[in-house]
C-alpha cells in the first residue's frame, strides 16, 4: 500500500466535496466509516474504504448506508503524485 493510499481529513475533504468542518461534525455523530488506521490518536481510511463509503457500501460507525459525492479527477490526479 502506498502512502497516497491513505487518507486524512484533507484529502477526504477534497474528494468528497465536504469542508473539514463538515467532516469533524460526521465525525463526531459516528457519520464516517471506522478508520482503518490510527496514529497519534488520529483517523485514517484508505481511499478504498472512503469511496465504498460514498458509494454506500460501507457503513458509517452507526450502521447506515448512503451515497455521497466522490471526485474521480480528485482520485486521478493522485495517481499522477
Amino acid at each position: 500500500m502506498k502512502l497516497s493510499d491513505i487518507w486524512g481529513d484533507t484529502q477526504i475533504a477534497n474528494a468528497t466535496g465536504l469542508d473539514r468542518k463538515t467532516l469533524h461534525t460526521l465525525k463526531s455523530y459516528g457519520r464516517l466509516p471506522e478508520p482503518d488506521l490510527q496514529r497519534s490518536g488520529r483517523p485514517f481510511w484508505t481511499r478504498n474504504t472512503i469511496r465504498g463509503w460514498c458509494a454506500g457500501k460501507i457503513p458509517d460507525r452507526n450502521g447506515r448506508k448512503a451515497t455521497r459525492r466522490f471526485d474521480e479527477d480528485y482520485e486521478a490526479g493522485l495517481a499522477d503524485e
